[in-house]
């Protein structure tokens, strides 16, 4: 709650910022923001098994899917 008597708690720094216990060592140019989604989730079995349940189950995307394939398939029967 935040109010006069509010104090902030002290919340550990880690150890190793980016990958490096060394302060001195150049950062290191790769960014998170740089990998395909799915390395990001490359050594992580559950994220991936997750991952693959939600593009397989996701019926609102594979009806949308259906949708525009059937669109398509229609235009190209009325276009003589």
């Amino acid at each position: 709650m935040i109010g006069p008597d509010y104090q902030r708690p002290a919340l550990p720094a880690p150890a190793v910022f980016r990958g490096t216990a060394d302060p001195a060592a150049p950062p290191d140019p790769t960014s998170l923001g740089d990998l395909r989604w799915f390395e990001v989730f490359a050594g992580c079995a559950a994220c991936k098994a997750l991952l693959r349940t939600a593009l397989v189950a996701n019926y609102d995307l594979r009806d949308a899917v259906a949708r525009v394939d059937e669109a398509r398939a229609q235009s190209r029967h009325h276009t003589v």
